[in-house]
C-alpha cells in the first residue's frame, strides 16, 4: 500500500511541474505543447497525441486535466501491452 502512496506523491509532483499556472488544472492545449516537442521520441504522429489527449485523457471533455485525470491515465495499464506481458 506504501507503493501506491508513494506513486501518487511522485504523479502529483509531476502534475505540479504541468501545472505553471498553479489553478488545479492542465489545459489539453498545455498538455499537447509539452508533448508535441517529445512525439519522435516517443514515436507518435501529432493527430495522435490530440487522440490521447482529448479521447483517453480528458474523460469529461472539459478542455481541462484534472490530477484525478490525469492519475488515471498514468496508473491504467494499456489494454494492449497485456498480453504481452503474460508471454
Amino acid at each position: 500500500m506504501a507503493g501506491a502512496a508513494e506513486e501518487e506523491r511522485k504523479f502529483k509532483e509531476m502534475f505540479r511541474i504541468l501545472d505553471t499556472r498553479i489553478i488545479g488544472y492542465i489545459s489539453c492545449e498545455a498538455l499537447q505543447g509539452v508533448l508535441s516537442p517529445m512525439k519522435n521520441e516517443v514515436g507518435l504522429k501529432e493527430e495522435e497525441i490530440k487522440e490521447m489527449i482529448f479521447e483517453e485523457i480528458d474523460k469529461n471533455k472539459d478542455q481541462r486535466i484534472t490530477f484525478n485525470e490525469f492519475l488515471k491515465f498514468m496508473t491504467t495499464e494499456d489494454e494492449e501491452e497485456k498480453p504481452e506481458e503474460a508471454t
